[in-house]
């Protein structure tokens, strides 16, 4: 949810981080199936 990915943020404010995209829901299958495009 949103706010686990701001608090996720905020708890790695004291790493570098150079970027953070948030470009919303996203899913990739496990196992034997892959992610076409």
């Amino acid at each position: 949810t949103s706010d686990k990915l701001d608090s996720f943020v905020a708890a790695m404010a004291e790493v570098d981080i150079l970027e953070v995209v948030r470009s919303g829901v996203a899913g990739i299958s496990r196992g034997e199936k892959i992610l076409s495009l």
